[in-house]
């Protein structure tokens, strides 16, 4: 009987879930505890529900008070940038995040040679997955720090990150393919040097080696991400 208003309702409310689903839940719960008690007076349903929606008298001065109860701080910090820096304030965020994550890694582990052992390969490889580790790192920012749960928030739940990981993959074993074919050629021309193509072998997988484990650790993050944002009961598909 409610469902058409609530919808228009959840979809107002920019409060984040779950807390949105919550608070529609308990406006439906009041609608209905008013549609009874109406009912009980002898209103006809029509009467009765119509009585209810304006005793509960949900505009959008109301709705708007419900949202700012409910907005998180860091949301509410994001709000008053302006409009137009907003996105940019987030990516900006999630590249930093993501260039820390980078350096650490770098300091700790001996990666510039293991990149040069690859070739151009696998500065491909770290750039296409850059980009997906950026994605990722913006979406788990704007859902799950900032809270921002509205449609154009959700509406970049898409697989690209997957077809960045597939890419990353596939580009490891063409890099390692291309690899294995100097490796042969130089074991031919060079007399069959067989300590030659054990070395060469070794830095030949090191492509397939550096995009397989970038694509797996996108898929996991994507799954991981997607499993979350679905236990925050958003009832819009995302």
């Amino acid at each position: 009987m409610f469902d058409d208003v609530l919808t228009q309702v959840e979809r107002a409310l920019d409060i984040p879930y779950p807390q949105r689903t919550q608070v529609v839940r308990e406006l439906e719960f009041d609608l209905w505890a008013l549609y009874e008690a109406l009912r009980e007076q002898g209103f006809s349903d029509a009467e009765a529900r119509a009585q209810a929606l304006h005793e509960l008298d949900l505009d959008e001065a109301n709705l708007a008070s419900l949202t700012d109860l409910h907005t998180p701080t860091i949301r509410r910090i994001v709000l008053r940038l302006p409009k137009p820096a907003r996105e940019p304030a987030e990516w900006l965020a999630a590249g930093l995040s993501l260039f820390a994550g980078v350096f650490f890694i770098i300091s700790e582990v001996p990666m510039l040679d293991f990149m040069r052992e690859g070739g151009f390969a696998m500065w491909v490889i770290l750039l296409i997955g850059g980009l997906g580790a950026l994605l990722h790192l913006r979406r788990i920012l704007s859902w799950f720090v900032i809270r921002d749960h509205s449609p154009q928030s959700l509406a970049r739940n898409t697989p690209t990150p997957l077809y960045l990981a597939l890419t990353c993959f596939i580009v490891g074993v063409a890099g390692t393919s291309l690899g294995f074919i100097a490796v042969l050629n130089a074991y031919a021309k060079y007399d069959y040097n067989h300590e030659l193509l054990v070395a060469g072998s070794i830095e030949a997988l090191a492509p397939v080696v550096f995009g397989g484990a970038f694509a797996v650790l996108l898929l996991l993050v994507h799954t991981a991400i997607t499993a979350a944002i679905r236990g925050l009961q958003i009832k819009q598909p995302v």
